[in-house]
């Protein structure tokens, strides 16, 4: 990742006064001079006085440095620490918040406001604005600079972020190294300090043993009594060896003791009493360097001077404690960091975000925030480091959701789940679905419907002179005649959409219908229904054995063409489907058929009939149906004109015309549903499908009287006609997820918006005309697709999505 076009402010103090210079990418430079505040050096001195209190036990700034021993245990450096904290930030952040430097915070929160929206999206890029900060003398440079606040605190964390560089000409950055492949390299060396949990720190490092090769070099002396305790040459070599190795390191680690020195660079102690200049290690870090070092990180004490070293020799970035550093404060911090590193995060990403956690957890390490920092390169092409991704990582950070797209996927889906919104989508579509057949002309082949809806509506009650109280249930006299009239036009599939499980004084005469009707031998189709224990209740013994019949549940779930779990249908078959079996099964003479006197259960006999049939004929192809790939269920098709799929007569036209009528005469080959015809006390009457309202509004059925009540309701019956046709026609409307296609639209509303980002305003333009013609291109695609290949596309919500992910990227780019 690159620092993106970094600010230059280089801040250096002349006797009491300090001058701000700040240079933009495009050369332009403001400069400010305010006056340096001797109280903000003594807060900062009392601050550091009370850290190194407080951090005195386990720090790894041996080198050079004395103890702060006779320290009181008893008393709470912690508070007084914290104090300390605020004490020095407020200052700080009063010298800093000075009207002197108003043109500098302006440019910079402007800079912002350009840089934030126009690369916020981009993959691989860091929407936020880096300021590389240049600090002389060195008293300057231990401030804590990277607590100024430049934007107004509305701003997202993180916007700005303060980098530091060195303060003296710089070596140029090394070539690419390009030849490596694979995973990157790590040298890790551990001083010789038994006193530091060295242990600790390897373990956190072999955390990115999947995605690294990590070298382990354990500084230890080797025993020489002449020289006395003095320094150990073989030790100095065999780190510079390392750091020099031929095949290159990435990262360079370094954990023990160190301290600042002026004329070398800095020191580190390899063991005791032997320590090593950077000034030494040059020409070795230089070789590195070369070799395709990239990052240096110093998890050791007082690392200014060794940071502005590595800068000056070319190093793109080090990592360094500005302060002595305690050693669970150093384990703590390498945690955090490799955690984010490991996780793609660029190097100051990791950085600042270990800083967080400290913030965060004030209370147990109390100005920890305050200490570590990041030198960069000043050139701009700089790239920060981290570990690249796979190329399933790096696709998954350029695709996943933002916040915005986030919400919008979750509103659209949470919509699609909502029973309500599905139904109600489900009628405009149906709807749309009619008038785009009736517009451009395209139904089905003209054939004679196969079910004829025998309706006991109001008028047939009324003309009847049913009582009120034979309606509910209906009157069994009543059904019996509408049957033995059936039997007589030699009808041979009946189904009865009524539940018949009580017992009336009418059964009697109900039972001697039913067995008129097995003695030729038809088929009959009784309605049952599952209680709240999940058992079926059907017909009562009273009218009819289960030798003698089939029965079926009349129970509807949502629009869906009710099938059997298995072919066989053991158990709860649908209504529907066992009418369209009879009506199969009545022209096959190898099947079993009804009969009074039969040698078990009719329905046993059809699942064993059922299974001996290896390969279905085209008369039994509907039984292949259970079988649909990916769960989806057959839709009842409204947009099919009612008069291609069924007839209906009323009840009372029916018994009052000859039986030489050719209407009744055409009822035997048919399958005879009788059921409601949406009299008030039915029990299945439902909401009339916006796709029905509009046929009966562009064509009036035959032999309908009582439109006006009818119109309002959609019998059960009715459904039912509509799946026995689809079963027997073959005619399988599949739905297809609406959370399927919002996945899809999801995928292309974030490609478009990649698009539209690097776009200027007339291409953008284009760009919206081409969306909206593709929109609604896939509508009308949708609607041809529904007739021509019986699947149902999901539109609306897609769209809707695909346009939530668009719309904002056209307001950021206005």
């Amino acid at each position: 990742m690159t620092v993106r076009s970094p600010f230059r402010l280089k801040v250096r103090q002349v006797e009491q006064s300090c001058v701000f210079d700040l240079c933009n990418p495009a050369g332009q430079e403001i400069s400010a001079t305010l006056r340096f505040p001797e109280t903000l050096a003594e807060r900062h001195q009392n601050w550091q006085q009370i850290y190194l209190r407080r951090y005195e036990l386990q720090t790894r700034a041996r080198v050079g440095r004395k103890s702060g021993s006779g320290t009181p245990t008893s008393y709470d450096w912690d508070q007084e620490l914290r104090i300390a904290e605020t004490t020095l930030l407020n200052e700080l952040d009063y010298w800093l918040g000075q009207p002197e430097l108003l043109g500098i915070r302006e440019a910079i929160q402007q800079a912002v406001e350009e840089i934030t929206p126009k690369h916020s999206n981009q993959p691989g890029v860091s929407a936020a604005l880096t300021i590389l900060l240049e600090c002389s003398p060195l008293s300057l440079a231990q401030l804590p600079w990277e607590t100024w606040k430049l934007v107004p605190p509305n701003v997202a964390p993180g916007t700005v972020r303060i980098a530091r560089t060195c303060t003296t000409q710089v070596a140029p950055l090394a070539p690419a190294n390009s030849s490596r492949r694979g995973k990157i390299r790590i040298l890790a060396i551990f001083a010789a300090a038994p006193e530091l949990n060295h242990g600790l720190d390897q373990k956190i490092l072999r955390s990115l043993q999947s995605v690294a090769e990590i070298e382990f070099v354990q500084c230890q002396p080797t025993p020489n009594p002449a020289r006395n305790g003095s320094k150990s040459p073989e030790l100095k070599q065999q780190v510079a060896a390392a750091i020099a190795d031929q095949r290159g390191w990435d990262v360079l680690f370094f954990a023990g003791h160190s301290n600042t020195e002026a004329n070398t660079g800095g020191k580190l102690e390899l063991a005791p009493q032997t320590t090593l200049t950077i000034a030494e290690i040059e020409p070795y870090l230089a070789v590195a360097k070369q070799r395709g070092l990239q990052l240096a990180m110093f998890n050791s004490c007082c690392g200014l001077q060794i940071a502005e070293s590595l800068i000056r020799l070319g190093l793109p970035q080090v990592v360094v404690m500005r302060e002595q550093i305690q050693d669970a404060v150093a384990h703590k911090f390498l945690e955090h960091f490799c955690h984010h590193i490991l996780n793609a995060s660029d190097v100051h990403t990791a950085v600042l975000a270990a800083c967080q956690y400290f913030a965060r957890e004030n209370i147990a390490y109390p100005s920890a925030h305050l200490i570590p920092s990041l030198f960069c390169h000043p050139d701009p092409r700089t790239r920060l480091f981290r570990l690249e991704p796979s190329w399933l990582k790096r696709t998954w950070f350029q695709w996943r959701p933002t916040r915005w797209e986030a919400i919008a996927i979750s509103t659209i889906s949470l919509l699609s789940l909502m029973v309500p919104v599905q139904e109600l989508l489900l009628e405009v579509r149906y709807w749309s679905q009619a008038v785009y057949r009736q517009t451009t002309h395209q139904f089905p082949p003209a054939a004679s419907p196969p079910v004829t809806l025998l309706e006991i509506d109001q008028a047939s009650i009324d003309r009847k002179g049913i009582d009120a109280y034979k309606v509910k249930p209906m009157s069994r006299a009543y059904l019996a005649e509408l049957g033995d009239r059936l039997r007589q036009l030699q009808v041979r599939v009946i189904g009865f959409d009524y539940l018949l499980d009580g017992s009336t004084n009418e059964d009697a005469t109900m039972a001697a219908t039913v067995q008129a009707a097995i003695r030729q031998q038809t088929w009959l189709v009784f309605a049952t229904r599952l209680n709240d224990a999940g058992q079926a209740i059907g017909v009562t013994s009273n009218i009819a054995k289960p030798d003698w019949i089939l029965q079926g549940n009349i129970d509807i779930v949502g629009w869906d063409v009710m099938l059997p779990a298995t072919p066989r249908c053991d158990d709860n078959c649908p209504f529907a489907y066992q009418l369209a079996l009879a009506q199969v099964l009545r022209f096959d003479p190898a099947s079993p058929q009804p009969q009074l006197k039969p040698s078990g259960n009719l329905q046993n006999h059809v699942s064993q009939y059922l299974e001996q049939v290896e390969a279905p004929n085209q008369t039994l192809a509907f039984l292949k149906q259970p079988g649909l790939p990916l769960g989806l269920q057959p839709m009842i098709d409204f947009s099919l004109p009612p008069a291609q799929v069924y007839r209906s007569i009323a009840a009372w036209d029916f018994l009052e015309r000859p039986l030489s009528d050719p209407t009744l005469q055409s009822f035997k080959e048919q399958v005879v549903i009788i059921g409601s015809g949406g009299y008030d006390q039915a029990d299945d009457n439902f909401p009339l499908p916006l796709a029905v309202r509009y046929w009966r509004s562009i064509k009036n059925q035959a032999g309908q009287q009582n439109q006006t009540a009818r119109s309002q309701v959609f019998p059960g019956a009715t459904a039912h006609a509509y799946s026995v046709h689809h079963l027997l026609a073959q005619h399988r409307l599949l739905g297809i997820s609406n959370l399927w296609l919002i996945g899809i639209a999801a995928i292309l509303g974030k490609g478009m918006a990649f698009v539209l980002m690097n776009k200027n305003h007339r291409q953008q333009q284009l760009m919206v005309e081409l969306g909206v013609g593709g929109t609604l291109a896939y509508a009308l695609i949708g609607l041809q697709i529904y007739i021509s290949a019986l699947i149902l596309l999901p539109w609306l919500l897609p769209s809707a999505l695909f346009w939530l992910y668009i719309l904002p990227n056209l307001r950021r780019s206005a």
